[in-house]
């Protein structure tokens, strides 16, 4: 399996997290990768065979032939990659799928959405050139020149959702509610329907997937080396952090460390020591 981030033109780092590109070899991988939500959506082209998505929470499944939209998550999904998968993706910051496609985010949140649904051939046009390029140089060339004209004109971000959006992430997830909404000086009903229109989860949902994706990290750092350490990312006992582990990997860390789930992470860990918030 090979994959790979590229980093997009400075000028669209305030939309974009990074680009991503997969593909497997011959043969096929064994079980299945879990992917964790992240904070962003995506845009995923899919140039090579389909491959089957399953939401590990909402019990929906796809085979996925083409290009693909996937809104804001706070569930994990199971993939399983065939022989000769070929994907490029691009990691979309909060409020910016929003404002690209000029839909509410709750219309993408925890779903997967084809590009022919959305009447908008530029990812038709798109996908044909990435696919002609001859180098992955060439391909980020693309990519930037296609989100430089999609993004000609400043988006229209909500400056609630922004400045909370940097709160959470800069408490890596760890942020009381009661705080940021006297901090704006509204109340948190306000502040959920701003947020969630924009983004499409609420800030809490918002906060728990960012303090997941940290304490993934810190879990895979740690190892067994300290065996309290999710007591600093809030977690008041050891059932609850277990509990939330398991939400998201769909097994014990105990499990998970001896390896006996039936999930592989391997994109995960690629793609979080690559691309953050």
């Amino acid at each position: 399996m090979y994959y790979k981030v590229l980093t997009p033109h400075p000028d669209l780092r305030s939309y974009i997290g990074c680009y991503w590109i997969l593909k497997t070899d011959a043969t096929p991988t064994s079980g299945e990768e879990i992917i964790i939500p992240d904070g962003y959506a995506e845009i995923i082209l899919n140039l090579g065979t389909a491959y089957s998505w399953k939401s590990t929470n909402y019990q929906s499944a796809s085979i996925i032939k083409d290009t693909h939209i996937v809104g804001q998550r706070d569930a994990s999904v199971s993939v399983k990659l065939p022989s000769y998968l070929y994907q490029i993706g691009i990691k979309i910051k909060p409020q910016a799928m929003h404002c690209l496609l000029n839909l509410p985010a709750t219309h993408l949140s925890n779903r997967l959405i084809h590009t022919t649904d959305l009447s908008d051939a530029s990812f038709t046009h798109l996908a044909d050139k990435l696919f002609a390029a001859a180098t992955e140089h060439e391909q980020k060339q693309w990519l930037d020149a296609y989100f430089h004209h999609k993004l000609k004109s400043p988006l229209a971000t909500d400056a609630i959702t922004g400045y909370s959006i940097q709160y959470i992430t800069a408490r890596n997830g760890l942020a009381r509610m009661d705080e940021l909404k006297n901090t704006l000086g509204i109340d948190y009903r306000t502040l959920e329907r701003r947020f969630k229109t924009t983004v499409g989860l609420t800030p809490k949902e918002f906060a728990r997937v960012i303090r997941f994706k940290n304490v993934y990290k810190a879990f895979r750092n740690n190892q067994a080396k300290d065996k309290a350490y999710f007591l600093d990312w809030g977690y008041y006992d050891q059932s609850h952090y277990i509990k939330e582990f398991k939400y998201f990997m769909g097994n014990t860390p105990t499990a998970y460390q001896l390896g006996g789930g039936a999930m592989s992470d391997a994109i995960l860990r690629k793609g979080l020591e690559k691309a953050t918030l």
